[in-house]
């Protein structure tokens, strides 16, 4: 009998698992607009588009977790999540409402809304053009948006992880944002808190982990 461990079987079975969803993701974010509106724009379709895909490429390329299954599509105005995009279409370019949320996201495990909260920490504050920008600017939509051969324009997950690597994230993460090591080939998103914003060399005990 193997002692090896199954990765995949693992991966599935992490703390994750029950909230793997994008709509709940989703909801998790427009509530966040909805609570503090100060933080960039309003919660738009394509701003929370973007969010979307922020949150799932560092999870994954950081942890080889997937905070969702849905597939992530390239756009002409950067990457979508096609389901949630469709979900909330009706709301045009107008703020979406918390109307439309479905999901009571305390019932969100911890770890995931604590993660979710430093996304939002390090992208909300943006506008949705802005976040479009960036997404322009990377590798993952520009080859998918280009490929005539990739149809459906799905960004693989190949390119999500040969491009947001922890070699990259000082180029890549928004100001203030930056990438711990907890050991063992193991690394988290943080967020700095403002006094120490300035000192990328700042000791640890000086950062802030977003938690609800």
């Amino acid at each position: 009998m193997s002692n090896e461990i199954d990765f995949d079987k693992a991966i599935d079975s992490c703390f994750y698992k029950d909230d793997r969803n994008s709509t709940k993701i989703a909801d998790f974010f427009i509530e966040k607009a909805n609570e503090n509106i100060t933080r960039g724009s309003l919660m738009t379709n394509l701003k929370l588009q973007k969010l979307l895909y922020y949150a799932y490429v560092w999870k994954f390329s950081l942890n080889n977790q997937k905070i969702f299954n849905d597939e992530i599509e390239a756009f002409e105005l950067g990457p979508v999540v096609k389901k949630e995009w469709t979900r909330l279409k009706k709301y045009e370019k107008k703020p979406i409402t918390v109307d439309a949320v479905q999901t009571d996201i305390n019932l969100l495990s911890k770890d995931l809304r604590s993660y979710l909260d430093t996304i939002w920490y390090s992208y909300g504050k943006y506008e949705a053009w802005q976040l479009v920008e960036m997404t322009h600017n990377e590798k993952p939509w520009i080859d998918t948006f280009n490929d005539k051969s990739n149809k459906k324009k799905i960004i693989k997950d190949s390119l999500i992880k040969e491009f947001y690597t922890i070699q990259s994230a000082d180029v890549l993460l928004p100001e203030n944002t930056v990438i711990r090591e907890l050991g063992h080939n193991n690394y988290e998103l943080f967020a700095l808190n403002n006094e120490t914003a300035k000192a990328i060399n700042t000791p640890e005990s000086e950062y802030k982990k977003f938690e609800l």
